[in-house]
């Protein structure tokens, strides 16, 4: 997985949730929002992130591309 991929993460309570994964650091795994993420691209900063354990990590999310309109 790589930066920006929207990835799914399993909580406590293991509902699963989505963020967007900012970078691996060892057994962690640094997320933040989609809100967040887009925000910081825009203010041209670093986005303000939480640590979550790698091993809730549940996969990456597949995204369809948009289809053009005519």
């Amino acid at each position: 997985m790589e930066q920006g991929n929207l990835v799914e993460l399993e909580t406590f309570d293991h509902r699963i949730i989505t963020a967007r994964l900012v970078e691996i650091r060892g057994r962690t795994a640094v997320v933040c929002s989609e809100r967040e993420w887009v925000t910081a691209e825009r203010e041209h900063r670093e986005p303000v992130t939480v640590g979550w354990p790698r091993s809730a990590l549940r996969g990456r999310v597949q995204v369809e591309k948009e289809k053009p309109r005519h």
